[in-house]
């Protein structure tokens, strides 16, 4: 993203925020957007993969996920990249990120959710469950999955990008970037669906560093 969770840390809690990102653009423009809000001297943002930071061992006290993990295809590798990275005394991760529902889907839910993946380019979902599962081997204290789904208003969110999409001007735009801004577009609309039928779950877990690390 272009750092608003970075600019909102900073600001609130009087934070040192690191941002990372494959987009060289889209650290350019957050390194704008922190200097326009006075924030530059507590946020810095920087490319970098998250399945292989480069970052210190142990440099940071939090390391906040937010509606990211869903892109990552290598979930195990993931956490582990964060654990080393956070203070192996308190360390902690918080994370938030689209997940399907537990158990069986049906055939229409498994249907929608691969359409998404494939117009979004994410890879297989899995539920916040097996995110949990994933933890222990990562070096984290086993964590409760929560689903905030009604608390962020999720279908609510994905209707009005739809609306927003099916403006007059919006239109001209997703037709002018061709294929795959018809399938972006058809991508909110089914998750709205998804979220309406409660097969996708915006969920969330604090993970806390293992004391046997």
């Amino acid at each position: 993203g272009i750092g608003g969770a970075s600019r909102w840390l900073a600001r609130t809690f009087d934070a040192e925020v690191t941002g990372i990102t494959l987009s060289p653009k889209q650290v350019e423009r957050a390194r704008e957007l922190a200097k326009e809000a006075n924030l530059s001297e507590q946020t810095t943002f920087e490319v970098r993969n998250a399945l292989d930071s480069g970052l210190e061992d142990g440099s940071f006290d939090v390391v906040w996920s937010l509606e990211m993990a869903e892109h990552i295809p290598d979930r195990p590798r993931f956490l582990s990249e964060i654990n080393r990275m956070l203070n192996q005394k308190h360390g902690r991760l918080a994370l938030v990120t689209w997940c399907r529902k537990n158990g069986m889907l049906d055939f229409d839910e498994e249907i929608a959710l691969n359409y998404i993946s494939e117009w979004y380019n994410l890879p297989r979902w899995v539920s916040m469950e097996r995110w949990a599962g994933l933890a222990p081997d990562a070096g984290f204290k086993p964590p409760t999955p929560l689903d905030w789904s009604e608390n962020i208003r999720p279908l609510q969110f994905w209707g009005d990008i739809l609306k927003t999409s099916l403006e007059p001007k919006n239109i001209i735009g997703l037709l002018a970037i061709g294929d795959k801004g018809v399938k972006a577009g058809a991508a909110a609309a089914l998750m709205g669906y998804g979220f309406y039928k409660d097969f996708i779950v915006f969920g969330a877990m604090r993970l806390d560093v293992s004391e046997s690390n």
